[in-house]
């Protein structure tokens, strides 16, 4: 058979007529070659390649070294290598790279690049304050901060991107969005109110670019923040700043606030400052330390969940007004303000007013020279059992209803420094403290205006010394021991008073003696039982 006559018969062969052996013979025979005809390609253009490698060198090398890092920084979505990129650190900051070098080009907005880097940090921060918005639908436009703060804002960035400076910005999708706003103060000298009652923000930070060397006042800056949960403005420098009242009043979500080295020399007015900042369970203000406070009035009020306070060496020396410091601090169980010392302060009424946790107050050692008035100090807190009273003061006229209804009070001594040179009140003063058993005096002499219901409804009290007490001045002593049913011992040897009618007590035990001289017995006479033993020495 010649070769003609060979592919005419191929053409006639049938595969589907082939024994079943034969075909599966004929495919692997086709699959081999396939794969043989593949690996030559493979070879051809893996020594092709090589041969580009060995004459690129070095520098071919570390080419694909720096597009492997590249690949990588890729696919951490900017965190990079922290071997051979510049991306090291914080280093996801920085958006390019100087070619073949770990140093950065540039660095995303908000940032700029530190050519003094350390520790691996190529960026450093180029915005003033970091706030964290949150919008509750898509499409939501939204106050940034107060209109009229419009022209301080240099730059407007908005999750990594410039925008167009505005007070107002539009969020496509609900969610919480960071912003960095650089700023200008250069020009004012009030941020008063500046994102005051701003319902979006859940975080705020301020950095060292956020310049308050010429701000005065900061009033009201997130009052009624409602949402607001973080606030940090450690480290920043008020030299000029003299007001703070109200920063955080309201701030109902705040849990954490950061006012750590923040220095303010000539800062004197934080009244309210966290009042109604019903989350915050801790304050630490340890750091925190202006010198020329007058006022803290209702610095901490209605703050129900605190539960720590940290003043260390508060510097009170010009304080005046620490009236409702604490008020309504339901959750608080201690204070110390020992050894404080306020050369000026006159008036710490109701300033631990409804602390019924409270259980310990040390105010021992503190030099208060001017103090006039501690009315209401601790009404309601009936939790606390001992005070130290032995401040330094001349000047007291008011302790009117200063225990009212301190019902686990056990003990109370007025300490030797404790000073009233003025006529004084004492009205309740000790009020239905159905617990207190021991009451101290020393050796001072107190010349008293009220001392009516002085020690109502003390029902534990067994013996009592009053002789501490001037009366002959005074206007009324209606009360003063009513419901004193466990007295068994009275001294009032110094009592004198031109009253013609006084109701001093009721309900005390069968036996018992009492002090009195004789003047003053026949005013009281009737309500002492028949019992009595009664002396005039």
């Amino acid at each position: 058979m010649n070769e003609e006559d060979t592919f005419k018969n191929m053409d006639n062969i049938n595969i589907d007529n082939t024994p079943f052996y034969k075909k599966r013979v004929f495919l692997i025979a086709a699959a081999a070659g396939l794969i043989i005809i593949a690996i030559i390609i493979i070879v051809a253009a893996s020594s092709g390649n090589g041969k580009d490698n060995k004459d690129g060198g070095k520098d071919s090398t570390d080419g694909g070294k720096d597009s492997s890092d590249d690949g990588k920084d890729s696919k951490d979505d900017g965190e990079g290598s922290k071997e051979n990129s510049c991306f090291i650190g914080k280093g996801w900051y920085c958006l390019t790279c100087v070619p073949n070098s770990k140093k950065c080009a540039t660095c995303n907005p908000g940032f700029i690049v530190n050519d003094n880097f350390n520790k691996g940090e190529q960026c450093d921060i180029d915005y003033s304050i970091n706030v964290i918005y949150k919008t509750e639908k898509d499409n939501e436009e939204i106050d940034l901060l107060d209109s009229k703060y419009k022209d301080i804002i240099t730059e407007l960035i908005v999750d990594g991107v410039k925008k167009d400076i505005s007070t107002k910005y539009k969020f496509s999708k609900a969610g919480n969005y960071t912003v960095f706003l650089k700023t200008n103060l250069e020009n004012i000298s009030s941020l008063s109110g500046m994102f005051a009652k701003n319902k979006n923000i859940i975080s705020i930070e301020t950095t060292k670019l956020f310049n308050i060397e010429k701000i005065e006042n900061m009033e009201q800056m997130f009052n009624d923040c409602t949402s607001l949960e973080t606030a940090s403005l450690s480290n920043l420098k008020g030299q000029n700043l003299q007001k703070m009242d109200k920063l955080f009043y309201g701030c109902s979500s705040l849990k954490k606030v950061d006012l750590g080295n923040f220095i303010a020399s000539q800062l004197n007015s934080i009244s309210e400052m966290f009042k109604g900042c019903i989350s915050l369970k801790t304050v630490d203000l340890g750091n925190f330390r202006p010198s020329k406070l007058e006022s803290t009035e209702s610095m901490f009020s209605d703050l129900t969940t605190l539960e720590k306070i940290v003043l260390g060496n508060l510097n009170a020396e010009n304080l005046k007004n620490m009236n409702k410091m604490f008020y309504n601090c339901q959750s608080l169980t201690s204070i110390d303000l020992g050894n404080f010392k306020a050369n000026s302060l006159v008036s710490m009424d109701e300033m631990c007013f409804n602390c019924y946790k409270l259980t310990s107050v040390d105010l021992g050692n503190g030099n208060a020279p001017n103090l006039e008035s501690l009315t209401k100090m601790f009404v309601n807190c009936s939790s606390l059992k001992t005070v130290d009273l032995d401040m330094q003061t001349e000047k007291v006229k008011n302790m009117d209803q200063m225990f009212y209804n301190c019902k686990a009070l056990t003990s109370f001594e007025f300490g030797m420094s404790f000073k009233a040179s003025n006529t004084l009140s004492l009205k309740e003063m000790f009020y239905d403290c159905s617990s207190l058993q021991n009451f101290k005096y020393n050796f001072n002499k107190f010349t008293v205006s009220n001392i009516e219901k002085m020690f109502y409804k003390c029902s534990s009290l067994t013996s009592i010394d009053l002789t501490f007490l001037k009366t002959e001045n005074a206007l009324s002593m209606e009360e003063m021991l009513y419901y004193c049913n466990k007295l068994t011992s009275i001294d009032l040897s110094t009592f004198t008073t031109s009253l013609t009618s006084i109701k001093l007590f009721n309900e005390l035990p069968s036996k018992g003696k009492i002090n009195v001289k004789d003047k003053f017995l026949s005013l009281i006479k009737d309500q002492i039982p028949s019992s009595w033993t009664i002396s005039d020495w």
